[in-house]
């Protein structure tokens, strides 16, 4: 796999999870929220963006 296509790929998993946590959790993330671990399986780091005010 050549590293354009990993960067789709990894785009689209990111994509992914922004949806379902949003869904799910009520929480919107973006992009910088969101860290991608790779050990044995894909571990996703969602941050809870912070709110001033």
């Amino acid at each position: 796999m050549n590293g354009r296509s990993r960067y789709i790929v990894e785009l689209n998993i990111i994509e992914a999870i922004m949806q379902y946590v949003n869904r799910e959790y009520g929480i919107r993330a973006f992009r910088d929220d969101i860290k991608l671990d790779l050990d044995e399986e894909i571990t996703a780091i969602v941050q809870e963006p912070t709110y001033s005010g």
